[in-house]
Formats: structure tokens, C-alpha cells, sequence
């Protein structure tokens, strides 16, 4: 379901791109149709759109998220993946509670290794981050096949 929810959020993106476009030729001159390139203004808002919810995550896990890395290694701890965790994003946060993705890297046995979504709600305590629930989002060996938004591998 990966692949999937990954054509759909770039499919998406696309059509987002085409919109905003629409949008942009709807109040541009029109004294200068000839030098309009409707297809690069789609291909910019289509990267942009694409784009813009990794980087806002990115923005708040580096604002918000740098105390949660402990909190973020003991879900995959609890949720017994063979591995070890590769990165986690913060989509959601305030001062008492934060939300976020967990990604861990785990050994499927065969020679390949298998990237595990882990969907996490934490809460800030005395003495730190920590966990309340979690979600294993998509993982084959837990028979999980979920999409996150935006989609994470």
C-alpha cells in the first residue's frame, strides 16, 4: 500500500499544481499569451505542494522534537521490531503533547530489511517525553498496511 499512497499523493500533488495554476492564469495579463508556459507553473506549485508537508515536518522536528528521541526509541522497543529506529517527525505539537511518525529499520529475515511506520502520541511529563500510544502503521510482518500523510518510507 507504500507505492499506492505514494501515486495518490503525487497524483495529488499534481492536481493541486493544476489548480493553483488555473488560479494564477485566471488574473495574469493577457496582452503576453504567447510567452505563457502553462506547464512550468503546474511543475512548480506540483514540487511545491509535494514538498511543503516534509518540510514543515522537518521544520517542527527540529523546533519541537529535539527531546523526543529517547520517547521515539523505546516505541520501537514496545512494539518488538528486530531493529533499530531510523528517524522520526513531528506533524503535531504543543507544550503538553506532540504526535509524530516513527520509522525503524528493521531485518525481515531473508537478507532485506523492511522500514516500519510507526504512528506515536506522546506527552510531556516531569521528566521528559513520553509515549501513550502508538500505531504500527505499515509493516509486513505485523500484517499492517496503512498510509501516513504525507507518506514516509
Amino acid at each position: 500500500m507504500g507505492t499506492l499512497g505514494l501515486i495518490a499523493y503525487l497524483f495529488a500533488s499534481v492536481c493541486v499544481g493544476g489548480l493553483l495554476t488555473l488560479f494564477v492564469s485566471m488574473f495574469r495579463s493577457v496582452k503576453k499569451q504567447d510567452e505563457w508556459r502553462a506547464w512550468r507553473w503546474v511543475a512548480f506549485f506540483s514540487v511545491c505542494t509535494a514538498v511543503a508537508p516534509y518540510v514543515y515536518m522537518d521544520v517542527l522536528t527540529r523546533k519541537e522534537g529535539a527531546d523526543m528521541t529517547k520517547a521515539a526509541e523505546k516505541v520501537v522497543r514496545d512494539a518488538d521490531i528486530k531493529g533499530d529506529m531510523t528517524y522520526y517527525r513531528v506533524f503535531a505539537a504543543n507544550e503538553k503533547e506532540a504526535k509524530a511518525y516513527v520509522v525503524a529499520s528493521e531485518d525481515t529475515g531473508i537478507g532485506t530489511k523492511e522500514h516500519v511506520v510507526i504512528k506515536v502520541a506522546l506527552e510531556k511529563s516531569k521528566d521528559g517525553w513520553k509515549p501513550v500510544q502508538y500505531e504500527v502503521l505499515n509493516s509486513f510482518r505485523r500484517q499492517a498496511d496503512a498510509v501516513s500523510f504525507p507518506p514516509l518510507w
